[in-house]
Parts: C-alpha cells; structure tokens; sequence
C-alpha cells in the first residue's frame, strides 16, 4: 500500500492529471471511432464456385433489397432470388460499417459505411440455400439465401 501511495504522489507531483476534482484535470480529447478492417473469415464449408448464368427469355430479372439496421441484424433473414436477379446491399445503422457476405462463396460487399455507397451483386449462384452474414461483426445476426 505505501507503494501505490507513493506512486500516486509522485504522479501528481508530476502534475499528471488524476480526475475531475484536481486543479490541474484536463478532460479527456474525445476520440474518433475505431476504423474496422475486415479480416478473412476462414470456413470449413468447401468453396461453391458461381455458375453460369442462363437467363430465360421473356423472364425479368428482379433487383431485391437487404440492409443492415441498427441493433445488429438485417431487416431480411429469409431471402428468395433468382438466378440473374440483382441484391443490393445497404446499411442504414447508425453502428458502424457493416458487410454482406455470403458464406461458401467469393460474395463479399466489404465494410459498406452507414449511409456509404450501397453494395449491388448479380446472383450467379447455383440453385439451393445460402448463408448470408456480416463478417465485420461476427455475432449480428445473419440470415438465408434462396436461390431458385
């Protein structure tokens, strides 16, 4: 105890600042938030290579919607497309950047900024059902792919 007491003394000695009630306090300098980098999200799922799209005539591809809200979740969990048809990807939290990715494959939107440039993909998977994630924060809660 004499140890810390002597420390203590010595920093305020010092002119350190130790807190609110001190003569000398300097309140902290606010900070920016921290600037995410998206890692690599290693999967023991095998990689599904996209196939080639074969649109049929006189069928119209369609642009679907999905966006990441605040409180960490997507406002689509279950989500039907077909093949050919486009999703975009938006972030409308006010969280942080958040990404779409969809596991198994090489889809990945990348950090996508609240209010930044939305992220769009043409689906050129093959039929069957997918996970989608964010891999910025790993514990928000992802959602399904449908591909028919």
């Amino acid at each position: 105890m004499i140890g810390a007491l002597a420390l203590t003394t010595a920093a305020c000695a010092k002119g350190t600042t130790v807190g609110p009630g001190d003569t000398d306090y300097t309140p902290p300098k606010a900070s920016k938030s921290p600037t995410v980098k998206p890692t690599k999200v290693q999967s023991s799922e095998p990689a599904v290579k996209p196939t080639k799209v074969q649109t049929t005539p006189g069928v119209k591809a369609e642009v679907r919607k999905v966006a990441a809200l605040d409180g960490n979740y997507y406002d689509t969990y279950d989500m039907q497309a077909k093949v050919g048809d486009s999703i975009v990807f938006e972030n409308k939290s006010s969280e942080g950047p958040h990404s779409y990715t969809i596991a198994g494959t090489d889809i990945d939107s990348g950090p996508v900024e609240p209010g930044g440039e939305p992220y769009k993909v043409v689906v050129k998977l093959a039929e069957g059902t997918y996970d989608y994630k964010c891999s910025v924060v790993p514990y928000m809660v992802g959602g399904k792919l449908n591909v028919y």
